[in-house]
């Protein structure tokens, strides 16, 4: 068995004007908020039966709550707990440890699972190892100080948010995608408010990869490294929320067409003659709303 912890406390102002009147992980996506990608995703797992408990950590607005409310006729809801993040501690990873806080058994294994990351991968046959694993993605290098990298062998080291100066003579980096797995925190104390009293009500930020390390460290165990690349979808910033967009509705797009992102605008492009006469009567069918009807 095992916990999920879901921090989405934060304001999102990188998505902003996106989300200006709601929290960022509720920002629509292709007709689903992103939060609602992710719970779908976790139903479909093989091992779904063997969550105990998803714990998502939430600001005080309320609209989080109010989503899960939706859930209520489903089988997940009834593993849902919606819990407010301490606030004496900043950053992603105070948001972490005030959701290990509220789990009912926190002795069971826990997976971390942020909440701006979509992922279509069914990570079972990884959790079912019972091994610790991290999830990643290539990037391009001259975006490293967007993420926290990983770099070296089984006894890797965090770069939290390295400047693209640190590297030369490769392409791309393995990036933290947000996705955590450790089997078991009996033995460490890399998870609990105890560790970080520096922290508190201070302007620091507690970052996942301090905590991962500790967690390694205590335990002395390697990570097990998963490439995500494929599968993964960030919709942390704006242009990457496009990106998913197009990617995600490419998935549904029948072989005729073609979805394409650039600049923030998605392009659909027929294949095949039926499909660009197709794609011409739409534009002539929109061309021809009036008012409301546009919108």
């Amino acid at each position: 068995m095992f916990n999920v912890v879901i921090p989405a406390a934060g304001l999102g102002t990188r998505m902003r004007p996106l989300s200006r009147s709601l929290s960022k992980t509720l920002i629509p996506l292709n007709g689903k908020p992103i939060l609602g990608w992710i719970l779908d995703n976790f139903h479909s797992w093989k091992c779904y039966n063997d969550i105990s408990e998803i714990v998502i950590v939430a600001n005080e607005s309320g609209d989080i709550s109010r989503f899960i409310d939706t859930y209520s006729d489903l089988d997940i809801r009834k593993k849902i707990k919606v819990v407010s993040q301490r606030l004496d501690f900043n950053g992603p990873g105070g948001a972490i440890l005030s959701g290990v806080s509220e789990l009912t058994h926190p002795e069971e294994g826990l997976l971390i699972w942020l909440s701006d990351t979509i992922s279509q991968t069914d990570f079972s046959s990884y959790i079912e190892k019972g091994v610790p694993f991290i999830a990643t993605a290539k990037v391009p290098v001259e975006t490293s100080s967007r993420w926290c990298i990983c770099v070296g062998d089984q006894l890797f080291q965090f770069l939290n948010k390295p400047s693209p100066d640190f590297f030369s003579g490769t392409n791309t980096l393995d990036a933290l995608i947000g996705v955590y797995y450790m089997p078991s925190l009996a033995g460490t104390s890399a998870f609990s408010f105890s560790e970080y009293q520096e922290y508190k009500n201070a302007e620091l930020e507690l970052n996942i990869s301090y905590m991962l390390t500790n967690y390694r460290i205590d335990k002395q165990l390697p990570f097990q490294i998963v490439d995500d690349t494929e599968q993964w979808c960030d919709t942390g910033e704006l242009d990457s929320f496009y990106k998913t967009k197009a990617k995600l509705l490419t998935l549904g797009c029948r072989a005729q067409s073609t979805l394409r992102e650039e600049d923030g605008v998605i392009y659909k492009t027929g294949n095949t003659d039926n499909a660009r006469e197709k794609i011409a009567k739409e534009k002539q069918w929109y061309l021809e709303r009036k008012g409301f009807q546009k919108l």
